[in-house]
């Protein structure tokens, strides 16, 4: 059985090779210059690019071709395959791997649309390597994470609102008076969709509303939390120690950096966690 996911998903690449996950990257594009998602750009320079850009970088989803290049070769070896893709609300990603399933025509394709991205989709693909480790048929990997991913959530901190207004979604009204009331957007996941759920005024108020969110949803420690930020480690080692002197058990979890796809619309210095509900 073989776990493949997009690039999206913003799992670390030591963990890809642990675990034996191929990854389909998505493109992003600054003005006509074309980067592959996860190649030759590091996170950190896209990021100092972002903020540097008068307009945000555009995204394409990877052609049917490329997924049938890929499917075709897990087959030609006897796999069966179990692909976890970004929220089909978000990207013709999953459409394009869909197509690529038809054209081969193949039952041994299994596709998830993981109704999330970046943190969120990292603990799908983490509950799918569970799976595949309790030796289940890979269409009782594909049942059983359909439901799991009704009980996954993200809660996240954006630090600025600049990036929010230049792609639209928000006013410039809006986000100079919230940028002068120093307003902090509070995202999560939002049937399959990333939407702000609330907003606090600063930084150590927006940590206190995700701990509110976290109380009314409670974590289940039987799965992992994936830790993220964007390109601002020493505010996830910040977040962390929040959450450590709030009661939050952290010892299980893993850490990952928020790729293009979310940070084009977030900017640097967001941070946040993925976790799985009782």
């Amino acid at each position: 059985m073989k776990i493949i996911t997009d690039s999206t998903s913003d799992i670390p690449l030591d963990l890809l090779e642990k675990y034996d996950i191929d990854v389909i990257p998505l493109k992003y594009f600054f003005g006509d210059t074309e980067y592959i998602d996860g190649q030759g750009m590091t996170t950190t320079a896209f990021y100092e690019k972002l903020i540097t850009s008068n307009v945000l970088p555009t995204t394409s989803q990877p052609s049917p071709d490329a997924f049938v290049k890929v499917f075709e070769k897990y087959l030609n070896q006897g796999e069966e395959i179990i692909g976890i893709f970004i929220s089909s609300k978000l990207s013709g990603t999953f459409q394009s791997a869909t197509i690529a399933k038809g054209m081969l025509g193949s039952d041994l394709i299994h596709l998830i649309d993981s109704k999330s991205v970046t943190l969120s989709a990292g603990s799908i693909i983490f509950e799918a390597i569970r799976l595949k480790g309790l030796n289940l048929t890979a269409n009782e990997v594909a049942i059983t994470l359909n439901r799991f991913i009704e009980k996954n959530t993200l809660l996240a901190v954006v630090d600025t609102l600049k990036y929010l207004q230049m792609g639209g979604r928000l006013s410039k009204a809006s986000a100079t008076v919230g940028t002068l009331l120093n307003m902090k957007p509070i995202v999560s996941i939002v049937d399959g969709k990333v939407e702000s759920i609330g907003k606090a005024r600063g930084r150590a108020k927006a940590f206190e509303k995700i701990l509110e969110e976290i109380h009314k949803a409670p974590i289940n420690y039987n799965h992992p939390i994936i830790l993220g930020h964007s390109n601002d480690k020493p505010l996830l080692e910040q977040f962390k120690k929040f959450l450590i002197e709030n009661g939050i058990d952290i010892s299980y979890s893993y850490e990952s950096e928020i790729g293009v796809v979310v940070g084009i619309h977030a900017g640097p210095s967001a941070v946040g966690l993925s976790y799985t509900k009782k």
